[in-house]
């Protein structure tokens, strides 16, 4: 196994986030089952892509990549999530607690206002929206359309004080 292959999550070592060469960006797992979180910071946005069915260490990584993530963006006045769970079936137990710590992490950041999430099937919705709601995210909704996302985001942001 070579460093590449640790790195990106692959055979039995444990995998971290990489950072890409832009600092606002990370990504963990491999081309099966992995994440990219990748600050927008001309947007106020985080963006989550998440896809496939994670090994436990693949969520450890998600969770080490949002504490770096959301500290970057709590240098934001006010920013948002956009998170496209399209491709990523419901998780285990360890990687939902992964998710649930991201999201406690998130609500408690000052600057945080709200959560949208791309969805294309209904037992995923029925678990984020229960892990946000375990989590006490303030707003969040679901789409199965980035542009009315999106747009959803813009309006509530030009609702905010």
């Amino acid at each position: 196994m070579s460093d590449d292959d640790d790195k990106l999550g692959r055979g039995g070592g444990p995998t971290r986030p990489r950072r890409a060469s832009d600092p606002t960006s990370w990504r963990g797992g491999d081309d099966a089952a992995g994440f990219q979180v990748r600050l927008e910071r001309g947007r106020s946005l985080l963006r989550l892509t998440f896809w496939g069915y994670w090994r436990n260490e693949v969520g450890f990584a998600f969770r080490d990549a949002m504490t770096a993530a959301i500290a970057e963006a709590a240098s934001l006045p006010a920013w948002d999530v956009l998170a496209d769970l399209t491709r990523y079936p419901a998780q285990n137990a360890t990687v939902q607690k992964c998710h649930a710590d991201s999201m406690g992490r998130t609500k408690s950041c000052a600057s945080f206002r709200r959560a949208a999430n791309l969805v294309d099937n209904t037992l995923s919705e029925m678990q984020i929206r229960r892990l946000s709601s375990e989590s006490g995210l303030p707003l969040f909704a679901f789409f199965q359309d980035e542009s009315k996302a999106l747009a959803w985001l813009y309006q509530q942001a030009q609702l905010s004080p």
